[in-house]
């Protein structure tokens, strides 16, 4: 009788094996293609919480992904550079906010004074190529009440692209891409100081 219970055992082991295994979706932000803006002349925008250690907090920072969808290279203009380069301030880029009672508000960057000389901020996309902005919201100011950052809670935030090319008449004759792009709705939970929601 020990052979037969042997063959049972390799028969119910073989059933197993064979049997269709649960398939375990991939979070949004890790499946290809998922998760972006609608492609607008070859460029697509991505919004994501920043995963890196200590991003998580009060005004936690996020990623935004420029990705040109092309099949030629493209250039951005994002906004000014100070201090030649060591200060850049991507101000044709901005924020729209909408709370939980689905009020929406616009974060615009907050610009410095400006004493010195101003250069462009340009980006230059191969096709296929990806270029990684990382911010905090608290660098963003609603300009209609003056106030900087977003308030504790659950917020759905779409990143916003708007350019009409270079402010550098020398640039100017270069193929910049030129109009409004969007990115996919993102939420974050912000929590108030002392982490607690």
């Amino acid at each position: 009788m020990k052979w037969l219970s042997l063959l049972i055992v390799l028969l119910s082991a073989t059933a197993l094996a064979a049997s269709p295994q649960p398939v375990v979706p991939l979070p949004a932000e890790e499946v290809p293609g998922a998760a972006w803006g609608q492609p607008v002349d070859g460029l697509r925008l991505r919004l994501l919480p920043d995963r890196h250690e200590g991003a998580a907090d009060t005004q936690g920072g996020f990623c935004a992904a420029f990705e040109n969808v092309s099949d030629h290279g493209m250039l951005l203009y994002l906004g000014m550079m100070l201090a030649n380069g060591d200060k850049m301030y991507p101000t044709c880029f901005r924020l729209l906010v909408s709370d939980e009672k689905g009020i929406t508000r616009e974060l615009t960057i907050d610009e410095p004074a400006v004493a010195g000389r101003i250069d462009d901020y340009v980006v230059s996309l191969r096709p296929r190529s990806t270029y990684m902005l990382t911010m905090r919201f608290d660098e963003f100011t609603d300009a209609k009440i003056w106030k900087r950052g977003l308030p504790p809670g659950r917020w759905s935030v779409v990143a916003v692209f708007e350019s009409k090319g270079p402010y550098s008449e020398k640039l100017k004759i270069l193929r910049f891409w030129k109009g409004r792009a969007e990115s996919n709705a993102c939420l974050f939970d912000l929590s108030p100081a002392g982490g607690e929601k």
